[in-house]
């Protein structure tokens, strides 16, 4: 039960959009701060009607005095997801174009993996220890983090996979409402296929199609602190140093790793990136190329023997830093 008053004519509407996400696993406190905040706004202007103008919307979403351009960039995002929700349902709704968003830069830079520590990592996820109050508890992490690690899904991507969405037959994921919106798929390598297979053999042998994948405990999927919480573990377990809040290594890192080390490997394998680049830009469910040029720069930094032949290909595209509000 919220604990806000809600009292503008959307507000039925919020309601319901705060409980779908919460469905699929995210805990939304701020940003149901953030949609309380517009529902005071709308009923202090006695808005009656079931919409969601751009008028409206642009001015609630004027910076405050002394905010950060990341805290409206969150109110930003806050503000789209509930008018893509409104558009689902049939109401008329402005949903900010993505160039609209406003440029920023953040000082956290991603924590890029080597191979010796995704090794590491990988091996302790697959010896995470037997709970007999959860049998299925070392499947489930070792296989999630595989998937995560191998194909460079994004956290909320692989705890809401569901059993019809894994095709164990031909060994391909399907993404449905990605970020932004975003429908994709995913093949895996054999080797995962296999063990995606055993997993499912072992544990959904009585799971509907419509069932997570990954149901936890109490047969939903996992949620995004306790995966967090089993990240945390695995990296004490292979001694890879925490840095703290807001420093890393963070869960995302594992998708940032993921698509450094394609790129370095088709780089020192002399791989064409003007074909490959917007090939990892769809496998990874980017809004744009952009966001996968990022990467480049990435890559040039973990490896410095590949920066000189990065330039001499791709450097036209390698982004010299700005705007880090990409979506990567």
């Amino acid at each position: 039960m919220s604990e806000y008053v809600w009292n503008s004519s959307l507000a039925d509407l919020i309601l319901g959009f705060l409980k779908e996400k919460r469905a699929l696993g995210y805990i939304y406190h701020s940003d149901e701060l953030t949609l309380n905040r517009l529902d005071r706004h709308l009923a202090k202007l006695g808005f009656l009607e079931k919409r969601l103008d751009k008028k409206i919307v642009m001015a609630w979403l004027q910076r405050n005095p002394n905010e950060a351009e990341s805290s409206r960039c969150r109110r930003m995002t806050t503000i789209n997801e509930f008018a893509g929700y409104l558009v689902r349902n049939n109401y008329d709704a402005y949903v900010i174009p993505h160039k609209c968003y406003p440029k920023y830069t953040k000082d956290f830079k991603a924590y890029i993996f080597t191979e010796d520590e995704i090794t590491a990592f990988l091996k302790a996820a697959w010896n995470y220890p037997y709970d007999k109050n959860y049998p299925q508890k070392h499947a489930e992490i070792a296989l999630l983090f595989s998937i995560l690690v191998n194909c460079g899904l994004r956290r909320a991507e692989v705890t809401k996979l569901r059993v019809e969405d894994v095709d164990l037959e031909h060994g391909i994921l399907t993404i449905l409402n990605g970020k932004n919106g975003i429908d994709r798929i995913v093949p895996m390598a054999d080797s995962l296929t296999l063990n995606c297979r055993e997993y499912a053999n072992l544990y959904l042998r009585n799971s509907k199609p419509d069932e997570f994948f990954f149901p936890g405990t109490r047969l939903e999927h996992l949620l995004p602190n306790t995966l967090y919480s089993y990240f945390r573990q695995l990296l004490w377990q292979c001694d890879i140093s925490h840095h703290g809040k807001g420093k890393g290594p963070r869960l995302h890192d594992l998708r940032h790793t993921f698509a450094v080390h394609c790129l370095s490997s088709w780089v020192k394998n002399g791989t064409d990136l003007s074909t490959a680049l917007p090939i990892l830009s769809k496998y990874m469910g980017h809004v744009s190329i952009a966001g996968t040029q990022k990467y480049l720069q990435f890559t040039a930094d973990m490896y410095p023997d590949t920066t000189q032949k990065l330039e001499k290909i791709f450097g036209y595209v390698i982004p010299k830093g700005g705007n880090e509000n990409e979506n990567y």
